[in-house]
């Protein structure tokens, strides 16, 4: 018997949560894996918020559940069915009824991150008219001056 036994024993006890903080798991594995992992819904829709190239192998899966459940949260409204939430789900994810209650009326489909934070800020064309018109329209024709010049 070797007397480093007990010495090893304890270098391994004081090792064992080193595995909490690496994975051989790909980005692509880990974002399906909450789709088909898990039952619930709120951590199977966790795909919608990730990047879907990482979840493009199961998009169809991911479009039929979505799909088959889409009336059920509208009536249940879980915690995470929220505009945050239908703002990331694809149009044709979305029942086609459904789809023309977000389109429709004053529900606005797609969100901007400021809208979602709270924010309300606007951007409206300006129409040739005024100074900053003018100045706008100086710029974009010396733009244009600048591109059609000869390197």
């Amino acid at each position: 018997m070797s007397d480093n036994g007990p010495a090893q024993e304890v270098g391994r006890e004081q090792f064992s949560y080193v595995s909490t903080f690496f994975s051989l798991q790909t980005g692509h594995t880990w974002v399906k894996s909450f789709f088909l992992d898990y039952e619930e819904d709120r951590i199977k829709m966790f795909v919608h918020g990730q990047n879907r190239k990482q979840w493009v192998s199961i998009r169809e899966d991911v479009k039929q559940y979505t799909l088959e459940n889409w009336e059920r949260w509208e009536e249940e409204k879980p915690a995470f069915f929220n505009d945050a939430f239908k703002a990331q789900v694809d149009d044709d994810m979305i029942p086609p009824a459904s789809l023309r209650k977000l389109h429709g009326g004053s529900q606005r489909r797609r969100s901007s991150l400021g809208d979602l934070l709270g924010g309300g800020a606007r951007v409206a064309p300006v129409a040739g008219g005024g100074e900053n018109g003018a100045q706008l329209q100086s710029r974009v024709r010396q733009m244009g001056d600048l591109a059609q010049q000869p390197p």
